[in-house]
C-alpha cells in the first residue's frame, strides 16, 4: 500500500520512469490484488499521489502522464465491478475501455479470450472524473468546501456524507440524525461545519459531533446556506418563510491541556482544575463510567459581560 510514498520521494527521473513502466505492465494484476483485499478505494489516491509528484510535474513525462490518467479513469468508471469480483477486472472491466485508452493498447493484445464490444451509433460517454458511492437512496444536494478539498452530500437515505474531492473516498462515517430526506447541504466558509435542511422540518449544524439542531420551520426545509463570515444560517422552507439563524458556533469546548472551557471564539469561560478534568461530565457525554465524576451546575452562572453579577449577597 505504501510503495507510492517511496516512489514519489525519488528525484531520479530515470528510476521513476523505469518503476512506472513496471507498474504499467503489472497494472491489472495490481488492481486484481486490490479487489481481493477489498482496498479498491485506495487505488485512485495512490495513482493521484504519483501523478502529482514533484518529479512528474517537473519533467512532464507525457507518455506516463497519459497512462496514469487512463489508469485512474479505468478505476473510477469500473469501480463497481472491480470491487465486486476480481476475475471481472479482466472479463468485464477491461473489454469496456475505449480502444484509444492506453489500458486497451497495453492489455487487449495480451488478453485475447475476453468479450469484444462492437458499439455502433452510440457515442461513448466521457468518464466521470470521480464516482462516489455510499448513499443508499437519491442524492439531493452536493457542495464543495470553499478550498475545493471536500465534497458534502445529502440524500433521501437521511444521511450526510463527506468525501475527498481529489479521490472520491468517503472521509467520515455518514452523519445521521435527520428523520426525513436531506434536501440541502452546505459548508461553512472555514470548512469546519456543515449545515443541512430536511423534510423533518429541522436544520442541523454538524461538525464532529452534532453541534446544534434548529427547529424554526413548520414544514420541510428546502434550502440552507452559510454567509461568507459563517455568523448566520440562511434557510427557506415549504412554509413560505425564510429565516436567518444566529451564530451556530454558540457552544463551549474544553481544552484538557490547560483546563479552560472556551466559547466559540476562544473566549475564556471557566477554568477546570487538573484533578477534575478527566472526570468532567460533558454535555455531549451520554454516559460516564467510573468511581468519580465532576458535574458543573451552570444554571446560575454569571459569565461574559454579566460576570460582575457573580456577586449576590444573601
Amino acid at each position: 500500500m505504501y510503495w507510492s510514498h517511496h516512489l514519489v520521494a525519488q528525484s531520479d527521473t530515470s528510476l521513476l520512469i523505469s518503476s512506472l513502466e513496471v507498474f504499467q505492465r503489472k497494472f491489472l494484476f495490481w488492481v486484481e490484488v486490490l479487489s481481493v483485499m477489498g482496498k479498491v478505494n485506495l487505488a485512485s489516491s495512490i495513482i493521484l499521489r504519483i501523478f502529482t509528484s514533484k518529479t512528474m510535474v517537473r519533467d512532464n513525462i507525457q507518455r506516463l502522464d497519459t497512462f496514469l490518467y487512463d489508469a485512474s479513469s479505468f478505476i473510477v468508471s469500473c469501480r463497481e465491478v472491480i470491487e465486486l469480483s476480481a476475475p471481472h477486472v479482466y472479463l468485464s472491466a477491461l473489454p469496456s475501455v475505449h480502444r484509444t485508452s492506453t489500458i486497451a493498447e497495453c492489455f487487449w493484445p495480451e488478453f485475447r479470450n475476453i468479450p469484444v464490444l462492437d458499439v455502433q451509433g452510440i457515442q461513448r460517454r466521457q468518464n466521470a472524473l470521480l464516482r462516489m458511492q455510499g448513499h443508499t437512496d437519491y442524492v439531493n444536494s452536493v457542495a464543495f468546501s470553499i478550498d475545493g478539498s471536500w465534497i458534502v452530500s445529502g440524500s433521501d437515505d437521511c444521511t450526510i456524507r463527506v468525501w475527498d474531492a481529489r479521490t472520491g473516498e468517503s472521509m467520515l462515517d455518514p452523519f445521521q440524525g435527520h428523520t426525513g430526506h436531506v434536501n440541502s447541504v452546505a459548508f461553512s466558509g472555514d470548512g469546519t461545519r456543515i449545515v443541512s435542511g430536511s423534510n423533518d422540518r429541522t436544520i442541523r449544524v454538524t461538525g464532529e459531533p452534532l453541534l446544534k439542531q434548529l427547529e424554526n420551520h413548520s414544514q420541510l426545509v428546502n434550502s440552507v446556506s452559510f454567509p461568507p463570515d459563517g455568523s448566520q444560517i440562511v434557510s427557506s422552507s415549504a412554509d413560505s418563510t425564510g429565516s436567518g439563524i444566529n451564530d451556530p458556533r454558540d457552544i463551549f469546548s474544553l481544552d484538557r491541556r490547560d483546563g479552560w472551557i472556551k466559547g466559540p471564539r476562544g473566549e475564556l469561560v471557566l477554568w477546570v482544575p487538573a484533578e477534575y478534568r478527566s472526570y468532567l461530565w460533558w454535555p455531549r457525554n451520554t454516559l460516564l463510567i467510573g468511581r468519580s465524576r465532576v458535574i458543573y451546575d451552570l444554571s446560575r452562572f454569571a459569565h461574559g459581560t454579566r460576570w460582575a453579577e457573580c456577586y449576590a449577597a444573601a
